[in-house]
């Protein structure tokens, strides 16, 4: 009966160190791919580092993930294994970096161009992965998209439908649709692309209000955006998704807001 326990230990053992060793690799990737620190080394570097990012993060996750369970299984298995206090040590420092990986560096493939601008972590990559869905529904889904109710700073309000918009504002509201607009009335959906909302065209000066209403600019990832451009009698207003609870909404002249989803 000793001679097995005796085994088992020396076995468990012998699986616990690769475990560590699985753990001490991930931390190597990990740590080397430091998002803070690798995309300000590679920075005017003759080659593109940022797919090596990609393949080390997630090469890091692997091996760290690896090796929790590794531990877990001698956990449950050979628990003599954790005898000694410190032995529990590299499983707690394993579950520390998957959380700051999923925090922090967690990367998506398509938000290549903008991991350096800390496009990164799992929130990032779950929305990503949500609005990529969406996308792949075309230009026929973009009026369910758009659909809702809208408020931004000022008292404005905006409620969407595939026939019409209703705007409120504090000098009233207004209705756009074929009735209000019978001259003229058009609701057209497209995509745009961030350029196009980072250079307006020329003659358009638009300015961007945050939610306190100070003037700043909207950072938006390297992605198409759904609009909606609809225009009732000489008004035109474009109204811009640019996340699933942001809407950018251009009014007439050189009014700009940012909605948000209510």
């Amino acid at each position: 009966m000793r001679g097995r326990q005796s085994e088992a230990a020396h076995e468990g053992g012998s699986v616990y160190w690769f475990g560590v060793v699985l753990l001490a690799l991930g931390i190597v990737l990990l740590g080397g791919s430091n998002p803070w620190k690798f995309f300000e080394a590679a920075q005017g570097s003759f080659f593109d580092w940022t797919e090596l990012f990609w393949q080390l993060q997630w090469g890091g996750f692997w091996l760290v993930t690896a090796s929790l369970l590794v531990f877990g299984g001698l956990a449950w298995k050979t628990p003599a294994t954790f005898a000694m206090r410190w032995r529990v040590v590299p499983a707690g420092i394993a579950l520390l970096l998957l959380t700051l990986f999923f925090v922090c560096s967690m990367p998506e493939k398509s938000n290549l161009k903008d991991w350096k601008e800390g496009w990164l972590g799992a929130r990032v990559y779950w929305r990503t992965k949500v609005w990529l869905r969406g996308d792949e529904g075309g230009e026929e889904t973009l009026p369910d998209r758009l659909a809702g109710h809208w408020k931004a700073p000022g008292g404005f309000s905006f409620n969407i439908a595939r026939d019409r918009i209703r705007i409120i504002s504090s000098e009233g509201e207004t209705v756009w649709d074929a009735d209000t607009c019978p001259h003229r009335f058009k609701m057209e959906y497209d995509f745009t692309f961030r350029q196009a909302l980072e250079r307006p065209e020329p003659g358009l000066t638009f300015r961007i209000f945050d939610q306190r209403g100070a003037a700043s600019a909207l950072p938006l990832p390297d992605r198409r955006f759904p609009r909606l451009y609809c225009s009732c009698e000489s008004r035109i207003a474009t109204l811009v998704l640019v996340d699933f609870d942001r809407l950018m909404v251009f009014i007439e002249s050189d009014r700009a807001l940012i909605a948000r989803r209510t």
